[in-house]
């Protein structure tokens, strides 16, 4: 037997008899009442909560009946959540049931008070709403009444100490910063209904606090700790420099440093747009003056170039020498370049057709930039990756000597090009001879890049032209090297001994033939780390170990620079242009630490 249709407004109606083999007809009990025969038919409805509440809402008798309009209100509307009360019911009454453990451990908690001194805790019916700085939360106060619907029931919450407010503080901050939030979320009505609905006793800051106040405070001990990092660094660190043009077109000058073990520490980001032309113009006539009288007032400082850029410049001796392969590179731009132009579509498509049939899917011509190199690689790669469709595409739309004006011909100088194989052999060759000048780009251009990373780059760059198969551009190469890095080892040797060295090559010897402790046995003692190795051998071999300091500890591009203007326009953007050049260097330095400090995390997580 099938249970009857029943809902919460049942009671105000009375069944009269089965509409159909569903559905049931009813009439108010107010109408019940009063009416009789065909009026009382007449005013029936069929019993579903929809149809029974319009005639409530509707039916004279009825309000009659009830008497007062609030509380005829009352019994229409609150049918709307009828689930919804379901649930409420069921959870009060298991609230109910766990109200009791709540006082037990709430008299635990005191007993612990007592003994431990810890501050003292509240439920959540026990507090009021939550406070804060701004004036929304004091209108809206009256509406902030917790209750089992909209807070965190049954938990316990602690009224944060005086201590630990900077904390919280702190770390609104840092969530701020990581992820680039403008200072206006603070104040935004979601973000207070969140720290609301997470506890009622926490203080946020306006976003006036956040960016001066707290921002300051935090920037100021990111400093000194700088500071002391720099100090008690006994290796060396390296000063970093380059400019940069922000969302403002203002010209920013920023400095950084690079410490031994490799974190980088902001210094400063200066506004020069006003100063520019008049540097312009001084610089060329003071630029001699300013090499000698530095190096001779700071002996000790080592004046480095970005050895990334040196390796790009090396790069560029290659054309310098080989004419040919300058030629052969300057076709393949050109081939390149025109099917990355949307006004070459046709031929762009037909090219992709080509793809498919041979290799069943697409491949993209690449454009490379300018001064970099690694881009000219992947250019050439990308060409030699789709010849065959490319000779394809020459023979079926090279223009015949005899043909129809109407028909689209791809230009006769592509052609040409591409249906030569003298020209094909010379790309593959370039693709072979920059493949390794880019693995050493890759490992030059990270942040921890180090000088003997280049003097390994150097060495690598020597054999493999000594290798080459035109032994001719090979020695050309090898002098072009050899003269541009002579001077930096002879300058470099000057700057960090003042005088003379005494035991250097007997203890290089030594190294050489890895006598103890220059052996592996003694190295794999130390888990790879250089640092602590050479500073164990310091006491033995004092000039080599400070040689092998140095080269460990000096970074050699400008790559942490950077990533320094990076970081900055992550945080100023189009939406948040308005921000003080002076805020945006503090959030710079804070979002640096926040990394590193991550990746140190990470690094001792992978090691356990």
């Amino acid at each position: 037997m099938k249970r009857p249709r029943t809902h919460r407004l049942t009671k105000y109606i009375k069944v009269l008899g089965k509409q159909n083999s569903c559905n049931t007809y009813a009439a108010c009990i107010a109408c019940f009442e009063k009416l009789e025969g065909n009026e009382l038919s007449r005013n029936t409805f069929t019993n579903k909560k929809l149809q029974v509440k319009n005639h409530l809402k509707n039916c004279p008798h009825f309000r009659e009946k009830i008497g007062n309009q609030e509380e005829l209100d009352d019994i229409i509307n609150l049918t709307d959540n009828e689930m919804e009360e379901k649930i409420y019911q069921k959870r009060q009454k298991v609230d109910n049931e766990f109200g009791k453990n709540d006082e037990k451990v709430l008299k635990y908690l005191k007993s612990l008070q007592y003994n431990f001194k810890i501050p003292k805790f509240k439920s959540i019916e026990e507090t009021g709403s939550v406070k804060s700085f701004r004036s929304f939360a004091s209108s809206t106060s009256s509406t902030r009444n917790f209750n089992s619907k909209n807070t965190i029931k049954n938990n316990l919450i602690r009224t944060p100490t005086k201590s630990e407010i900077p904390k919280f503080e702190r770390l609104l901050l840092r969530m701020s910063v990581a992820n680039g939030f403008s200072f206006q979320w603070i104040d935004h009505p979601a973000t207070l209904e969140l720290f609301e609905f997470l506890n009622p006793h926490l203080i946020l800051p306006n976003r006036k606090a956040l960016s001066n106040r707290i921002l300051t405070r935090e920037s100021e001990n990111v400093n000194i700790l700088r500071n002391d990092k720099l100090i008690n660094d006994k290796v060396g660190v390296v000063l970093a420099f380059d400019g940069w043009k922000n969302i403002l077109n203002q010209h920013i000058f920023g400095s950084l440093f690079i410490s031994s073990s490799g974190e980088i520490l902001i210094w400063d980001a200066s506004d020069i747009s006003s100063e520019r032309k008049r540097l312009i113009e001084i610089i060329p006539k003071i630029t001699g003056l300013i090499q000698e009288t530095k190096r001779l007032e700071y002996a000790e400082i080592v004046f480095l170039p970005c050895f990334a850029h040196q390796c790009q410049l090396a790069i560029g001796d290659i054309f310098k020498e080989s004419p040919i392969l300058k030629t052969a590179s300057s076709k393949a731009i050109k081939i390149a370049s025109y099917f990355k132009n949307a006004n070459n579509s046709y031929f762009i498509g037909k090219l992709r057709d080509i793809q498919n049939e041979l290799y069943d899917k697409y491949y993209s011509t690449v454009i490379p930039g300018e001064t970099r190199w690694n881009s000219h690689y992947f250019c050439f790669k990308s060409l030699i990756r789709s010849k065959q469709a490319l000779r394809n595409l020459a023979i079926c739309y090279e223009r015949p000597q005899i043909g129809s004006g109407d028909e689209l011909y791809l230009n006769s100088e592509l052609c040409q090009i591409l249906l030569d194989n003298d020209w094909w052999e010379k790309i593959e060759l370039l693709q072979d001879i920059l493949l390794p000048y880019c693995g050493v780009l890759n490992k030059l251009q990270c942040d921890k890049a180090r000088l003997y990373e280049v003097l390994h780059a150097l060495g690598y760059f020597c054999q493999f032209w000594k290798q080459f198969p035109d032994s001719d551009l090979g020695n050309q190469m090898i002098d072009r090297l050899e003269k541009h890095w002579r001077r930096y080892l002879t300058y470099y040797y000057k700057a960090w001994f003042k005088k003379c060295p005494l035991r250097l090559l007997l203890e290089f010897e030594d190294f050489r033939q890895k006598v103890e402790p220059f052996n592996n046995k003694t190295f794999e003692q130390f888990g790879e780390d250089a640092f602590k190795f050479w500073g164990y051998v310091e006491g033995d071999y004092k000039e080599l170990a400070a040689v092998a300091l140095k080269i460990f500890g000096m970074c050699v591009n400008a790559a942490s620079v950077e990533r320094m203007w990076s970081s900055m326009g992550f945080l100023h953007t189009v939406r948040h242009n308005r921000l003080k050049n002076e805020k945006i260097l503090a959030m710079s330095q804070l979002r640096a630490s926040i990394n590193f400090s991550l990746r140190e995390k990470e690094l001792q997580q992978s090691q356990i």
